[in-house]
């Protein structure tokens, strides 16, 4: 039994919320040029615009590719890739042991508290991923979601959204009680990564994101959800720097290499005995001037934005460390440049003819 369009709940009989979300194809995917771009070149691309039914689910590497974004007519850039987010309610023993006052420790305040969390994933969710925040969500599998966990899979670019989405949402649900929570596990996996092995991932992320309670783990680093937010932020900026030129992709490779250097540093300065071939990471803060004279000094327009880059990426890297690539590497991701065999980005005349073919 499903949710209706308007978002309210059947009413005139008793029923148990069971339905996921599985995103089908719909009839603009028979014109969507990014199924015809893939790393293993033209042939495949075209198999994937031939597996296009409406109604049908997606297959994961059709999702894979939903990660790209077309700038041109002919280039695309991204990373096809999925994401996994795995997620369960931190404390939940805890929350039910100690959650009510003992006036109110009654069965059916525990069984309607229990409900309640389940329709959350069971209910609300699915509803989430094919209407809202005006159908960003709509790509992304329900694997399974209730009780207090859920475990989802989409492409990368939405997963990493779905999670901040999610935890305000959760938050509005619980009333904004500080106490009611949830951690989660991101990992990215290329399409043809064995299910076996996406699950085993996520659990082992997830589990990372248990030991402190309230926090997510992607790429391996694990924050709390308030940073996880700020540094989507960061990304944000860091892209605007990149438009405008004031930093390149060499750049990005750059602050990677300085965000582990001072991630380094904090292991060093805990240390009572330091090697001295391992100094070089204390000088990431110089290394970091440096390499922005020489970056600011052939871009155009950005001399005055000096001392705020500066500034800000010295703080960032100073706070974040290694997190830092939490904000980092999901740029370097989305600014790849696709490239496949078979012409310019494996896009010709008789493909869209083809394309043009099946639609009629």
């Amino acid at each position: 039994m499903n949710i209706t369009e308007d978002g309210a709940l059947p009413v005139g009989a008793t029923f148990l919320p069971l339905n996921g979300y599985v995103p089908v194809f719909r009839e603009e995917d028979r014109y969507d040029r990014r199924y015809l771009v893939g790393e293993r070149g033209k042939s495949e691309g075209l198999s994937l615009i031939d597996q296009v039914e409406v109604g049908s689910p997606k297959t994961f590497h059709h999702l894979a590719q939903l990660a790209l974004s077309q700038k041109d007519q002919d280039e695309f850039y991204g990373l096809p890739a999925l994401a996994t987010f795995k997620a369960d309610v931190d404390n939940l023993g805890a929350l039910f042991a100690c959650g009510l006052p003992r006036k109110l420790f009654t069965l059916s305040r525990l069984s309607t508290m229990s409900r309640q969390l389940h329709n959350f994933f069971t209910v609300y969710l699915p509803y989430a991923l094919a209407r809202e925040a005006k159908g960003a969500f709509r790509n992304v599998y329900t694997v399974f979601a209730g009780g207090d966990d859920l475990f989802l899979i989409g492409p990368w670019t939405e997963i990493r959204d779905l999670a901040l989405f999610l935890r305000h949402k959760f938050r509005e649900y619980v009333c904004e009680n500080s106490k009611i929570h949830f951690s989660a596990g991101i990992v990215l996996h290329k399409p043809y990564t064995p299910v076996d092995l996406l699950a085993r991932k996520s659990e082992e992320a997830l589990s990372s994101a248990k030991k402190d309670k309230n926090r997510v783990t992607m790429f391996g680093v694990v924050v709390p959800w308030e940073e996880f937010e700020e540094l989507r932020k960061i990304e944000e900026k860091l892209e605007q720097w990149t438009e405008e030129g004031c930093l390149s992709r060499g750049s990005l490779y750059r602050l990677n290499e300085l965000a582990f250097m001072a991630a380094e540093e904090i292991c060093l300065l805990t240390r009572t005995q330091i090697p001295l071939s391992r100094l070089r990471c204390l000088k990431w803060r110089a290394f970091l001037r440096y390499f922005l004279v020489r970056q600011l000094e052939r871009a155009k327009g950005c001399p005055q934005k000096y001392e705020s880059l500066v500034f800000d990426l010295a703080q960032w890297l100073d706070t974040y460390r290694e997190a830092f690539i939490i904000a980092l590497w999901p740029l370097l991701y989305r600014t790849r440049k696709q490239r496949v065999k078979g012409g310019a980005y494996g896009l010709g005349g008789k493909d869209l003819e083809r394309q043009s073919q099946r639609a009629d």
